[in-house]
Formats: structure tokens, sequence, C-alpha cells
């Protein structure tokens, strides 16, 4: 099991300069202040809370002094230990809205790390800054056993240009070393027209050759609809990502060639069946484990769940009770207030279901869903209605379909209730 304890850091800025393909790259960080973000654990009468806030202050606040960072993490071991769940391997995960290499205090918070014993996963790096092989051989040595290492591209030429490394070179050998001493789950952006599956083919035949864990294609956001929402202009001119289906199919592609997981973001885990294992034909059978369909409700989600959910709600729904609606914005939990008045109130029944963690305030969504003088019910939906595969690495069939039946079981009750 693994516990995040975040460092901060400012993209950017702690992190060796913006590569090309970031989407903070267009952040305005001078007017982040001004962003009005709510959520589900706002109070009645106030927009933005302690929790939806901390998404702004942390990405602009630069990196944490190492005493908040283990007062944190020590909140976070007693929360786990009173949930009385048994404890295997922990593993602290040091994540950072940067590069984590780059946190001034790394070392310091090894020691403490291994004073307890504890294995660290280094979150995330760029390789940006990294002094060769010799920084791999100190970090492992102080206890790290696994790293996530966005390598983009094996060619030099490519890291140079679109990472701004000044020493790719030097990053390429440390990701060897890494490769060689401890577990690495490597990523790249696929920027349309440079990481071609061709350029992916490359990369990943000599990182199977040094022995990596996993690998990430994530799919390369360029607007405000794919989940760029601090950002007011595109982060690469004259560039469209790709279709999500198409995306999809790459990453099945890349899958199929080679020996390690190969898993895509936002969500494409074509190995698995995922995300939505339970629209998948030949697991209609656990579709009968769920609770009967008894009210009508609008089901308001993002563009990329909505075909899932049509599929499964087809096969459970036979009245038609059920209607699923997508805004334009591909991720459910970035829909803002704007993409609710984007929709047709034609289209809500009288209760609509909003993604648990989309970024609205109560209040907020129901003056939005109710605007044509209907007074609808307005609820929030499960959390997550799947479980991540790239959190759950080495996840068997068994457990993504069990989370799926509970997931969706809760929210046929949230239909079902008046």
């Amino acid at each position: 099991m693994e516990i995040l304890t975040h460092v901060g850091g400012t993209p950017g800025k702690d992190c060796g300069g913006f590569c090309r393909f970031c989407y903070f790259k267009t952040v305005n960080f001078k007017d982040l202040d001004s962003v009005a973000l709510g959520c589900k654990f706002c109070p009645p009468h106030q927009i933005g809370c302690s929790y939806c806030h901390e998404l702004i202050r942390e990405v602009k606040n630069g990196f944490k002094p190492p005493n908040e960072v283990l007062t944190q993490l020590i909140m976070n071991l007693e929360q786990l230990k009173n949930t009385q769940q048994e404890v295997h391997d922990l593993k602290i995960n040091v994540g950072s809205w940067a590069d984590v290499i780059n946190y001034p205090h790394l070392h310091d918070l090894l020691a403490v790390f291994q004073k307890y014993e504890f294995p660290v996963n280094l979150g995330y790096t760029s390789g940006k800054g990294i002094n060769g092989a010799e920084t791999a051989d100190d970090l492992v040595a102080r206890g790290v056993t696994e790293v996530s290492f966005s390598v983009f591209s094996i060619n030099p030429d490519l890291r140079r240009e679109w990472m701004r490394d000044k020493t790719p070179e030097k990053s390429l050998e440390a990701l060897q070393r890494f490769c060689e001493l401890c577990e690495v789950n490597a990523s790249t952006v696929v920027v349309p027209g440079v990481i071609t599956e061709e350029e992916i083919t490359k990369t990943c035949s000599i990182l199977e050759e040094w022995g990596i864990k996993s690998f990430v294609l994530s799919r390369f956001s360029n607007h405000q609809n794919q989940g760029l929402l601090f950002n007011y202009k595109p982060v690469e001119d004259g560039i469209e990502p790709q279709p999500y289906q198409e995306f999809y199919e790459l990453v099945g592609s890349i899958a199929r060639q080679f020996s390690f997981r190969v898993l895509g973001s936002p969500a494409a885990d074509p190995e698995k069946g995922l995300p939505y294992i339970l629209a998948r034909k030949g697991n209609k059978k656990y579709l009968e484990q769920l609770p009967a369909i008894k009210s009508e409700t609008t089901i308001i989600t993002s563009s990329l769940s909505a075909p899932f959910l049509e599929k499964i709600f087809q096969r459970i729904d036979g009245n038609g009770k059920v209607n699923i609606l997508a805004v334009d914005k591909d991720i459910g939990d970035l829909i803002v207030p704007a993409d609710l008045e984007a929709i047709d109130l034609k289209e809500v029944k009288f209760k609509a279901i909003l993604p648990g963690g989309a970024l609205l305030h109560d209040q907020v969504a129901h003056q939005l869903l109710t605007r044509d003088g209907k007074n609808r019910k307005v609820v929030r939906g499960p959390e997550l209605l799947f479980l991540p595969s790239n959190v759950y690495l080495e996840g068997k069939e068994e457990e993504f379909i069990t989370y799926e039946i509970r997931s969706f079981t809760e929210l046929v009750n949230l239909i079902n209730q008046n």
C-alpha cells in the first residue's frame, strides 16, 4: 500500500522550466486568486473552501517546508491507522506539482523515511537537471525503490526541443540506471505529429531492454474542455489532440507489442477493458447484481464517460427512466458552472445527478439546473465510478468488477431515493 506525501512545488519554476507540452505553461499564476472554484465541501453560503482552494494554493506557493510535509504525513498515517484496515508493505509516495528531484529538502525527508524503514516511490521526475547515473545511485542508496520518470522520448533531440532538457543524455543515463536499481514507471505525452506510434515503439523497445515496470501514454491536452482548468489559451497553437477513441486504440496497440503494463491517461486500459469494465459485453451477467431502477433521473457526466454509461444503463434500465447527458468536458471532476450553463434544460428530468468531484458549489449547480423555473433535485454521485488502473497497476479483474458493482449500486440507490 502507498501513502501520498506531497511536497508542493510551482510548475515551471520548480522543475527546470516548462516543457512545451505542459498544461501549466499558459496559466497566469498571478491571476489564480481570482479563480472562484466551488466543491461539495463548501459551506452552504460560501463559494470556495480550504479543500477546493488547495488546488490553487499548492501550485502557486512553491515547495512546502519539510516540517509541514511530515506533519501531513503523520496525520495521513494516523487516519490510516484509525480505519483499522490491514496495511501491508507500506510505501511512501513523494509527490509534487513540479519535479520532486528539485525539492531542496528531499534528502532530509529520505533520511526520516529511511530511519523508519519506509521504502519510497518518487512520484514524478522529468529527468531535467539530473546529474547522470550518480544521482540515481544516490537516491536508491537513500531508500528509493520506485520512480515515475517522464521520458517523453528516448531521442535526446526530442527531449531537448520539447522538454527543454539541456542535458538529455545525462537524463537518459540516469533513467537507465534507475531501471537497473529499482522499479520504474515511465511516461510520455502523445503530442500529435511529434510523438507518433513509431516514435513510441522505438522508445518502448529500449525501455523494455532496460526493464521498466510500466508505461503511461498521456493524451496531449490543449483546450479547456480537455481539462485545462486555469488556462485561457492553448498550450501549443496549431496542435489538435487525438480523439479519445483513437488514443484508446493507440494505447491498446502499444500494449500488445510489449511485456510491461501500458496504460493511457485519461483513463485508458484496453488490456483490462477499462474504464467501466461493466460496459463490456462479456460482463453483462454482473449487471444482474444491481438494484432495479425505480425513478426517473438525468445523469450529467463527461463526454468520455457518457458512451460507457449509456451502454450500462441500456442494459439495466428497460423502461428508459434514466438518460445520460454529456457536457463538453473530458473529465467529470473538472465540470464547472460554465458546463451546466450550456445544458439544454429540456433534457433534464426532475432529478439530476452530478459527478461527485465536480468543481461546483452545490447551490450554484442547483441554480443553473433550475433556471427555467422548474424545481429540480440536484445531487452528487459517487466519488469514483471505476477504479483507476494507474493507481492499481497490479489489480486483478475481479477487483475492478467488484469496485464497479459497489459504485453502480450506490449510484442506482441515489436514483431511487425520493
